[in-house]
């Protein structure tokens, strides 16, 4: 019987990619470094600091020292924070998927979001009521795709409901690093959106939550995984 759901909060619930392509814009070209569009959506899903590596390789900027791709990466989290007062969406189906889900699930946040942006996003959508609990990036030193956050999620849990096991429990992803990262700890994973239409093997995917509820997509990833 399901009875958890662990979610990523960006690309699952919040439409972050454009906010997030738009920072790393600006904090490369604050820098005097084009970034082009066509480079941008490579870095979706991403934990910033990764993101700005990519990126950097990509434009041909591998002599940058680790001060520079640190300043960079505070550039770019600044702006994502300044975007964010602009207000956020929701992903299609996020805001009556929690609503549903809340009422018979527990729901837990696991992402690679900082934990002050991940607050200010659920504030914003009205959602933060949902959650019992945020695990951000500061929680989890080794960001997806390793496993490590999922794994101290699953330590959480286990002290608060020792009984649960990974059969009841699923987790919400919005690409393959996400998906990577949940199997690692041995749980089931769905990938929302359209751009995980390639999900790895063992997980299932829908173009978004419209119109599925825990259940539905618990059956899915378990129909993946068979």
């Amino acid at each position: 019987m399901l009875r958890v759901v662990l979610c990523e909060l960006e690309g699952v619930l919040a439409d972050t990619a454009a906010l997030r392509r738009h920072a790393l814009r600006d904090a490369f070209a604050a820098e005097g470094i084009a970034v082009g569009d066509a480079l941008l959506p490579a870095s979706d899903g991403m934990p910033v600091a990764a993101a700005v590596r990519d990126r950097a390789t990509r434009a041909g900027q591998r002599a940058l020292d680790e001060t520079s791709l640190d300043l960079l990466t505070m550039r770019a989290e600044r702006a994502f924070a300044d975007s964010l007062a602009g207000g956020i969406s929701l992903t299609p189906g996020a805001l009556p998927f929690v609503e549903r889900a809340a009422a018979g699930t527990r729901l837990a946040i696991v992402t690679r979001a900082r934990r002050r942006e991940a607050e200010f996003i659920l504030r914003l959508a009205g959602l933060e009521g949902a959650f019992e609990w945020v695990l951000a990036q500061e929680d989890a030193p080794r960001p997806k795709p390793d496993p490590d956050a999922y794994l101290r999620a699953l330590a959480r849990l286990a002290r608060r409901s020792p009984s649960l096991s990974r059969r009841d429990m699923l987790t919400l992803e919005d690409g393959q690093t996400g998906a990577t990262a949940a199997g690692g700890a041995g749980l089931h994973c769905t990938l929302i959106g359209e751009h995980a239409a390639a999900a790895p093997e063992g997980s299932a995917w829908v173009a978004s939550l419209a119109g599925h509820s825990p259940a539905t997509l618990a059956a899915l990833a378990a129909l993946a995984e068979a």
